[in-house]
This record gives C-alpha cells, sequence and structure tokens, in this order.
C-alpha cells in the first residue's frame, strides 16, 4: 500500500530502517555562511541570531555542535541568549561563547564584548580546595578562559592575584596590612547607629551613620562623655535640616559623610590618646584633656601631621582633607568650633603641645585663635598638597597585562 506525503511533512526521509522525518542535519566544524555582508548590531542577542541565521543554525543544532567539542551550555540556554531574556556570565559559558565565535569564523571576544556588564565576577571557576569566600574574592581577577589554561597556568595566575591584589605585595600594602592590626581609635556611639542627643545649646539631632570602618569598629578607647557630648553638637550642627536660631553654617553632611568625619576625628583623637612607648608611639594625652577646643592650636595639627608621615613614611591627599576639615571648622562666620567658645573652658594644659599661656589667650579672644588656626590649616594644606603622594600604582593590577606579548589580547580576557 502506497504512502501518501503531504505538503506540510517533510520531503527528505531518514534512510535508517523503521525512523521518520527529517533527515538529521551534518554537524561541521566551520558551515559555510548564506551571506558573507551584513551590518553588525552593538547587541548581543542580536548579533547571536544574526550569525545563527547565517549559518542555518538552529539552537538545537548548534548545541549539538558545540557539544561535539565537549560539555557545554544547553539548548534552553542558547535559545535565552538569542532572545536576549539572559547573558552569559559564567566560565561556561564564556567557554561556549569562544566555540561559537570559532565556528562562525569571528574573532575572538566578538561576542563577549558585546554582553552587557552584570557588575557581577564571571562565576564557576574551577578553583578546588577554596573556601567560599575566597572563591568570591579570587573570581573578580581571573580571566574568562581560566578553566581551559593548563594547570601550571592557573596556579601561576592564582598566586599572582593572592600576592599582588588580595595580600598586597607593595611596600604601602604591607604598611597598611600591618596597621590595621593597631588598633588606636576613640571610638564615639553615635557612629555605629543612631545619635540622638540634647546638647548644651539645646540642638537636638537624630543621626543614621553608616557602619564605620574595621578599625573603629575595634578601637578599644570609648568616648568620654564630654568628648561624645561635642561630637553629637557638631553632628547636630552639621547634619540638622535647619540650623539653630543665631548660628550660620556652610553645607551640610550627608550620613555618609558624617561617619567618616567622625571615623576621621576619631583616629586623630585616638593617636593623640595612645601611649607614646608602644606600636603606636601617640601624644598619651589623658581622656579627660580631650576636646575640640584643641584643635584651633596650630601644634596640635603639626604633632598629628609628622606622626602620621613618621607612620607612614609620606604625605597623601588624606591629611590634606583634614587640614581643610580643621580650616572649616574655624572658619569665620560659618565654623563649628569659631561659634562655640565656651569649648575653650574644657581646655587643659598638654606638655609639649598646649601651654596655659596659649590656653589663657585663646580663652581671651577666642575669635583670633581660630583665625590664626584657620590661617594656619590652609597653609599646611597647600605646602602638604605640593608633597603628598598616590599611595597606591594605578598601574599595579594590570602591571602582568602591560608587560604581556599581547597586551590588547590579555586585557580583553579581563574586560
Amino acid at each position: 500500500m502506497s504512502r501518501t506525503v503531504s505538503e506540510n511533512q517533510p520531503s527528505s526521509i531518514s534512510d535508517q530502517p523503521g525512523r521518520r522525518g527529517r533527515r538529521p542535519k551534518a554537524i561541521e566544524d566551520k558551515p559555510k555562511p548564506l551571506w558573507t555582508e551584513w551590518t553588525d548590531p552593538d547587541d548581543f542577542a542580536e548579533a547571536l541570531d544574526l550569525h545563527m541565521r547565517r549559518h542555518g543554525d538552529s539552537a538545537y543544532h548548534l548545541q549539538k555542535a558545540l557539544a561535539a567539542k565537549g560539555p557545554t551550555v544547553n539548548v534552553t540556554t542558547l535559545r535565552t541568549w538569542r532572545l536576549g531574556s539572559k547573558a552569559p556570565n559564567d566560565a561556561p559559558s564564556l567557554r561556549a561563547l569562544g566555540l561559537i565565535e570559532a565556528r562562525y569564523d569571528l574573532p575572538p571576544g566578538y561576542f563577549r564584548a558585546k554582553v552587557p556588564p552584570s557588575g557581577r565576577a564571571v562565576a564557576n571557576h574551577r578553583l578546588p580546595g577554596l573556601t567560599t569566600a575566597e572563591r568570591r574574592r579570587l573570581a573578580w581577577h581571573l580571566p574568562g578562559n581560566f578553566n581551559q589554561l593548563s594547570p601550571a597556568k592557573r596556579e601561576e595566575i592564582l598566586d599572582w592575584v593572592r600576592t599582588v591584589v588580595v595580600s598586597g605585595s607593595t611596600e604601602y600594602r604591607r604598611y597598611q596590612a600591618a596597621a590595621m592590626r593597631q588598633r588606636f581609635a576613640v571610638r564615639f556611639s553615635g557612629a555605629c547607629g543612631d545619635y540622638s542627643v540634647a546638647v548644651e545649646d539645646k540642638l537636638e539631632g537624630s543621626f543614621d551613620l553608616q557602619e564605620p570602618d574595621a578599625e573603629l569598629t575595634a578601637g578599644t578607647v570609648p568616648a568620654p562623655p564630654a568628648l561624645e557630648q561635642e561630637m553629637a553638637s557638631l553632628l547636630a550642627f552639621k547634619t540638622a535640616a535647619l540650623t539653630s536660631r543665631g548660628l550660620q553654617r556652610s553645607g551640610v553632611w550627608g550620613s555618609e559623610t558624617a561617619s567618616q568625619k567622625v571615623e576621621h576625628l576619631g583616629l586623630m583623637f585616638g593617636a593623640l590618646a595612645a601611649a607614646p612607648s608602644g606600636e603606636i608611639a601617640g601624644a598619651s594625652v589623658s581622656l579627660t584633656k580631650l576636646t575640640f577646643a584643641m584643635l584651633v592650636f596650630p601644634a596640635v595639627w603639626d604633632w598629628y601631621l609628622q606622626w602620621r608621615q613618621v607612620r607612614r613614611g609620606f604625605y597623601t591627599q588624606w591629611e590634606v582633607e583634614m587640614l581643610m576639615l580643621g580650616a572649616a571648622l574655624t572658619r569665620r562666620e560659618t565654623g563649628w568650633i569659631r561659634q562655640t567658645p565656651g569649648l575653650a573652658q574644657r581646655l587643659k594644659p598638654i606638655s609639649g603641645l598646649i601651654s596655659q599661656a596659649e590656653i589663657d589667650a585663646a580663652r581671651s579672644d577666642w575669635y583670633a585663635a581660630c583665625d590664626e588656626m584657620h590661617r594656619h590649616a590652609l597653609h599646611r594644606a597647600k605646602e602638604v598638597a605640593r608633597i603628598a603622594r598616590v599611595h597606591r600604582d594605578p598601574f599595579e593590577p594590570i602591571l602582568a597585562i602591560l608587560e604581556s606579548d599581547s597586551p590588547l589580547a590579555a586585557y580583553r580576557q579581563i574586560t
């Protein structure tokens, strides 16, 4: 009995006994394109769809061709890429992109350059024996073809990333690692959450500050109550929606800026309070003598600048910003310290920094003392800015790329 083949049925029937349907399309390593001229799209999904159509590939056939080269992505993944609902962002997917580029005779990195940035590190690298945290840190610095490299090359890359990027091999990074183990900050309670406190001038403030850095969190010297109250007054002045009657200010601190200033001032007071015989080599100022009124004396700032220079070995922009803070606090009309002359009543002599005669002069003419400090801070800031160093070489993380035989090809593995 003869069988009629309808128009909707395939005209080519499989020659395998007992099997009906279209004969499977032969798999070629590099199929010939159906046309050779095209307008290159910027979008990854559009580019993938274009070249699949150019070479007559369905998602199913392309997946079979890729699978012949080894483990790769599945058909559903290719379909979502083609539709633009997902984009490749793990090691197996990047390997598949490389195979597709080779299959369609496209330049290496053609598809990878069109993948939109995800803000995440490439996942699923083969990193046996490492914790999840270590994998997460290292993944940001590994090339996309890491899994395809030889074991010796993978170990070389891991060793370089651990040494240069994670642990740090430069002189400054070694100093920084050692400094982070030496805690010396005065810790203010307002740095760790809501800060609602009534102060002398009846200002009330509620502050939701960001988490402080590890140096402050681990600080072992809590701020004494009087210094804590002064910090509360400063924060109320700089963060309140409206200034209190009779006060003027220039600019408002947001929560992040306020947290930063709390940290920086806490480090300064911590250095002043630290014992001179310890590894911090501070000024040994009694906690009961710490007050914001100290910041109107140039000698206090010069000691802190020299202390930081000796500790680190050079000046940076950090010291310039601290000096500008000191200048802002003592500025005419808008400086908080200048508008709070009552701070002078807490001043006490400090050997080598503040004498009783200097205290008496400041109390008798607080505005003159603030003017002198303002001029001194601006002058010192210019001097320090002239000799400040950039403490991290911006080329250090990519030095291995710059020294490679083909820097552009190596850089594309990262981008």
